[in-house]
């Protein structure tokens, strides 16, 4: 599906690609029929233990702002197990038509601590593509980027969703019905979001309220919009199959939520419109609530379809370090919310040990104040610039294991080190090491050094190879050492650099952007942009 800002109307995208599916593959319309035709009605009858779903997050991205932090993407978790389990502090709110129709969907998520290859993880797999841009479904196909949707729910964070339906519109996030995915689509199964609806702190948007990621996971099991079929449908043969969500009577009828809104007169007994349903489109701050059908229909996937039972099996969630083996010891394995940061800066630190218990830790940090703790997550500072290991050693009654890190961190100095002025020519080839220059990873695309051809002044340059191979997007980026300017106060200091440049096909467009950051922290300003439309020097 897809969530739209509410002044833009268009079609959702699950809808768009579920009707695709339906053309390319008419035998799904008659599965679809026959699942939802066969729901087993639960009520509100308590199961013995909740289900529990593995979900790992590949975070595509540029190190741009669609990088999002470990901190947004557990906030998400957070509204997520809320939600599904009918515990998200707004229901208070719920109108005292649908109270008795709320649904404890007890369902609950959690971040895998195991990858497929058995190594442990937090389960943010952070991935380096300029694919965030205008995505789709080609950012499952990015290798590394989709673990086997038998084992994990996966979502793919991004800057921005290329809008396949024609219409326009914001397309804010969508997934593949179970329908689709029984009918061959495996390597589709999961869900595409745009990084700044993920959560509701960092970059996310306040109005989301995270809630667009609830409603994706209401289609991941099955739901459909409660505006499906407009006012047609009724009861159980209603556009979404659930006979306790009023029939509403467009896509964005509730959009702002109205207090007494009626828009269609055909139910029977005429309710007020239900915006309060995670499945409508109204605001993410008005949403609070599941049903009893809901609650039925994503039971009924999660024991129907082998591709869900599958996920949510007892030896899945051992598999994926959910539950642990109460007959190993534990792997330790750790991680931080920076890895390079300046002098006198906090750092975080986390044990996301796996495959056991963690019964007693032993944190060792070189260079930090504090150098050692047997704190689940320590927060340390360091007071002197370099590169520091850290060591976590982790053990329960069956065993102990260390993980050692060497240059874990790397601490940079409040005040640069260099003085002006500033040169290099890229003429030797160690021009990067223990210099302050550097190419940030960037996988396959990045600046390179060449010396075979004539350069300004001497015989070596740096080149970004832009050839019909990069994708649309890619960024290549140089970071040049921190240089002291105070030596020029009250000067006119400047930066000078020679600049070639050749299109790689008449149609392209390429750009050059300059950032300066005043300080270590790298809080980065632009200085400088040129595009093929204008000289550059």
């Amino acid at each position: 599906m897809t969530i739209f800002t509410s002044s833009v109307q268009s079609q959702c995208l699950t809808d768009h690609y579920h009707n695709e599916v339906k053309k390319a593959n008419p035998a799904v319309e008659q599965m679809e029929e026959t699942f939802y035709n066969n729901v087993s009605q639960v009520g509100h009858t308590k199961r013995a233990t909740k289900y529990i779903i593995p979900v790992v997050f590949h975070v595509i991205h540029t190190n741009g702002p669609e990088n999002i932090t470990q901190a947004q993407i557990e906030d998400q978790i957070r509204i997520l197990n809320q939600d599904f389990s009918f515990t998200n502090p707004n229901k208070s709110s719920i109108r005292s038509q649908f109270t008795g129709v709320a649904a404890d969907c007890e369902i609950e998520f959690r971040l895998a601590k195991i990858d497929p290859q058995g190594n442990c993880t937090n389960g943010i797999n952070r991935v380096y593509s300029p694919l965030h841009v205008d995505a789709r479904d080609n950012v499952k196909s990015i290798a590394g980027a989709r673990w086997d949707n038998r084992k994990y729910l996966n979502i793919w964070t991004v800057s921005s969703i290329r809008d396949l339906s024609g219409s326009g519109g914001i397309t804010l996030g969508y997934a593949y019905l179970p329908s689709a995915v029984a009918s061959g689509l495996g390597n589709m199964d999961g869900i595409v979001m745009r990084a700044d609806y993920v959560g509701s702190i960092g970059t996310a948007v306040v109005s989301g309220a995270g809630r667009t990621l609830t409603h994706e996971v209401g289609h991941y099991l099955g739901l459909l919009h409660t505006f499906d079929d407009g006012c047609a449908g009724t009861g159980a043969s209603a556009g979404d199959r659930c006979a306790d969500t009023p029939p509403v009577a467009g896509t964005f009828t509730n959009a702002n939520c109205p207090v007494n809104g009626n828009s269609c007169n055909t139910d029977a007994p005429d309710l007020i419109d239900q915006w309060e349903n995670y499945m409508d489109y109204s605001t993410g701050t008005c949403q609070s609530m599941f049903t009893l059908n809901q609650k039925s229909i994503m039971h009924s996937v999660l024991t129907n379809y082998t591709f869900r039972i599958s996920l949510v099996s007892a030896n899945n969630l051992i598999a994926t370090g959910i539950n642990n083996n109460n007959n190993a010891a534990p792997i330790a394995f750790f991680s931080s919310n920076k890895r390079e940061v300046c002098v006198g800066e906090a750092v975080s630190f986390f044990d996301i040990s796996c495959k056991a218990s963690v019964s007693s830790r032993t944190w060792t940090f070189s260079g930090a104040n504090i150098t050692s703790t047997n704190k689940d997550t320590p927060v340390v500072v360091y007071s002197q610039p370099g590169k520091y290991k850290v060591t976590l050693l982790v053990s329960n009654s069956n065993g102990s294991n260390t993980l050692t890190v060497e240059e874990y961190i790397t601490v940079k100095p409040r005040v640069a080190i260099d003085k002006p002025s500033v040169y290099q020519d890229f003429e030797s080839p160690t021009w990067n090491i223990a210099t302050g220059w550097g190419i940030l990873d960037a996988g396959t695309f990045k600046f390179v050094r060449d010396t075979t051809v004539t350069a300004y002044r001497n015989s070596s340059c740096l080149k970004a190879p832009i050839t019909t191979s990069v994708p649309m997007g890619q960024r290549f980026q140089l970071v040049t050492p921190p240089v002291d300017l105070r030596p020029l106060t009250g000067k006119n200091p400047k930066i000078s650099f020679m600049v070639a440049t050749q299109r790689k096909s008449t149609t392209s467009t390429e750009e050059l952007r300059i950032y300066y950051s005043r300080g270590c922290d790298n809080n980065w300003t632009l200085f400088l942009y040129r595009n093929d439309n204008f000289i550059w020097y």
